[in-house]
């Protein structure tokens, strides 16, 4: 049987209710929190335990007195339980329940509303950045294409980019195509690979969390089964599944890698594959919580719990793994490039003669105002759109908190995930101020064709200033 949590609370109660019910049975007491008591040696009658009205004169519940209800008497528990009288039972119960629960009340959402905000802000965030930078051109395919929806213009845009600035003999601009336009596409696709890593890391969080609260909801619902059963009549064979491990590796295989034809492929694959090739499969555990008396159903109770928040402390694990192992790839001295192109040489030369030469055809250097104002915008305005998609990642630490004794940390792998997103948004935000300052160069000295070299210059070293005062 499969329970809710939005009835966590009444589990609890009835987790209680059937704990003193079973109790009593076990003590020779027949009968039931709500109607009363009787039984024991001697002979004694308990009032229903939540207090009631006879008449006008209200009954304290619990009250215990001889069969005629004439005299206050005693209901005896045999020494082996850590009570003595009714309301050392109830105290003790409520204590243990409390203590095994409570903290459950407040475990992140999966979605609102909930104790916390819930992932869909943080999803929708790597989705944005993701689907902004996904892309199929020439032998570069994102891994979130298909998944999230290239955008055909951007890599119609990373395409002509590298054509268009074919054939420009000047220093500058066959180093900036040399050094920047032509690794885009695949540091480009780099970018999106580590967006989807991020993505996988959320909706896996998503999931660990709903599976949690199933959890925890199945452990209440059937302890409180299993109570009915603990008054020694028996009963059936009461488990509960806890399914939490797995979570994330169900959602890191909806993003495959790419394929070994693909230019990008060992950047791409060491942030998706290699990153989450350790995270634990699916594993179902089964924890038994029927007992022969309620003091046994609690211990198991306390153990299924452990088990669910060791399970929980897998997955968040892998996550923060996998979150370490990308942000060590991109901020690698060696790889870095495949993540950040850098400062194009081009911002900071005013040399005329480093832009064009005798052998650019003037078509070719009309051609640059066209790159400048019409391709390179669309290139800029993608990384900036998944920058703030990643800013929707790290703004979300309300979303991860829970009590600092489920899983890892008061607010899990957060601080990983959004150090990472961080420093991915940081890379985004050069690349589109990059583009678009290396964008104001080459209009220039595509609108600059018909003047002098000193004219040129003049007019470059004029936007240097303008782009160095900012």
């Amino acid at each position: 049987m499969s329970y809710s949590f939005d009835n966590f609370a009444q589990y609890l109660i009835d987790i209680v209710d059937g704990a003193i019910d079973a109790t009593m049975h076990l003590n020779g007491y027949g009968g039931n929190k709500d109607d009363g008591y009787s039984g024991g040696d001697p002979l004694v009658r308990v009032a229903p335990l939540g207090g009631r009205y006879v008449g006008s004169t209200f009954e304290p519940g619990g009250r215990v007195t001889d069969p005629t209800g004439q005299y206050e008497s005693f209901v005896h528990f045999r020494p082996e339980w850590p009570f003595d009288d009714i309301p050392s039972m109830q105290n003790y119960y409520w204590k243990r329940v409390n203590e095994l629960f409570e903290d459950w009340y407040r475990i992140p959402a999966p979605t609102p509303p909930g104790a916390t905000p819930g992932f869909d802000g943080p999803i929708a965030g790597a989705r944005t950045a993701a689907s902004a930078l996904a892309f199929s051109a020439d032998k570069v395919e994102t891994p979130g294409n298909d998944l999230f929806g290239g955008d055909p213009q951007l890599g119609s845009a990373l395409q002509n980019l590298d054509q268009d600035l074919d054939g420009m003999d000047g220093y500058a601009i066959r180093t900036f195509k040399l050094l920047y336009a032509d690794p885009l596409e695949d540091v480009t696709a780099s970018q999106e690979a580590v967006a989807c890593a991020l993505w996988i890391a959320v909706v896996g969080e998503q999931k660990v969390w709903a599976k949690a609260r199933q959890g925890i909801a199945d452990i209440a619902g059937q302890a409180a089964a299993a109570m009915k059963s603990a008054d020694g009549r028996g009963g059936g064979d009461l488990t509960v599944l806890l399914d939490v491990i797995g979570s994330v590796a169900d959602v890191a295989g909806l993003i495959p890698g790419v394929s070994e034809g693909a230019k990008a492929v060992s950047t791409i694959n060491s942030v998706l594959k290699t990153a989450y090739s350790h995270v634990p499969k699916s594993k179902p555990e089964h924890q038994p919580l029927q007992a022969g008396d309620p003091l046994g159903v609690l211990s198991n109770v306390a153990q299924a719990i452990e088990t669910l928040k060791s399970q929980i402390r897998g997955e968040e694990d892998g996550i923060r793994t996998a979150m370490t192992t990308d942000h060590d790839t991109i901020t690698d001295g060696t790889e870095q490039r495949s993540f950040s192109l850098g400062t194009p040489q081009l911002l900071g030369d005013t040399t005329a003669s480093d832009y064009r030469t005798s052998n650019d055809l003037e078509m070719k250097l009309s051609g640059l105002k066209f790159v400048a104002t019409e391709i390179m915008p669309i290139l800029s305005g993608a990384y900036r759109s998944a920058e703030k998609g990643l800013d929707d990642i790290s703004g979300s630490s309300a979303c991860w908190a829970r009590p600092s004794g489920i899983g890892i940390g008061a607010t899990g792998p957060f601080p990983e995930v959004s150090g990472l997103a961080s420093t991915l948004a940081g890379y985004l935000a050069d690349n589109a101020r990059n583009i678009d300052d290396a964008a104001s160069v080459l209009e220039i000295v595509g609108r600059d064709i018909h003047k002098s070299d000193v004219e040129l210059h003049n007019d470059l070293e004029a936007n240097r200033r303008r782009l160095a005062g900012r």
